[in-house]
């Protein structure tokens, strides 16, 4: 059972982003009988990646547009939308619970513990975020 990060799914998405034909040679390479998992968090960044003119440029999208997006990748079988697993907020506040300012950990953090609360890979691009979850796939470009 996989997790990808948003950045996993942006990229998926967006036939012009640099990662785009690794991530889908990646997609291509998991198994018909494996389940890859969007929780909330990776949708509404996804859905709110496709849809900020500072990242899509030209290509932005609408609300309605991001939506469609979204559904296509639900027409494969093997993506769903994951529940909040049992003890995510323990294991979510855990992780996150520091004693330094660091704004951009959180969703970090939440995704750690989710995948980790769940029983499920972690799939990123980010080699930091790679590293703070046990059994994390690192993607390369």
């Amino acid at each position: 059972m996989i997790l990808p990060d948003a950045n996993v799914w942006f990229s998926l998405s967006t036939s012009g982003h640099a990662s785009h034909t690794s991530t889908a040679k990646w997609l291509q390479s998991v198994a018909s009988s494996e389940r890859i998992f969007f929780c909330r968090l990776t949708q509404l960044s996804l859905l709110r990646l496709l849809t900020t003119s500072q990242v899509m440029g030209d290509d932005v999208m609408t609300q309605r547009s991001a939506w469609l997006s979204f559904d296509f990748l639900m027409l494969d079988p093997r993506i769903e939308l994951h529940p909040e697993p049992e003890g995510l907020s323990i294991a979510f506040r855990n992780q996150s619970n520091r004693n330094e300012v660091s704004p951009k950990r959180w969703a970090d953090d939440y995704l750690a513990a989710f995948a980790n609360a769940g029983g499920l890979q972690l799939v990123t691009y980010d080699r930091a975020l790679a590293a703070r979850v046990q059994g994390a796939c690192l993607l390369t470009p």
